[in-house]
């Protein structure tokens, strides 16, 4: 059974994907206010438990 065969009898198909966007919201964060550059940040969202933590890789050991 082929990808096709599945798609023809369901066409109903799903596509789900999972983009790791890594530092893209500390990054915006930082465009607003460059006074995060070189420091940890961290971004919180409205009350749904999603919290964004980054450290910038030059302070990494």
């Amino acid at each position: 059974m082929t990808i096709n065969d599945i798609i023809s009898v369901n066409r109903h198909v799903h596509v789900f994907a999972l983009v790791d966007v890594n530092n893209f919201y500390v990054s915006c964060e930082r465009a607003f206010n460059p006074n995060l550059v070189n420091r940890p940040v961290v971004v919180l969202s409205n009350n749904d438990g999603c919290a964004v933590s980054r450290v910038p890789m030059k302070l990494r050991r």
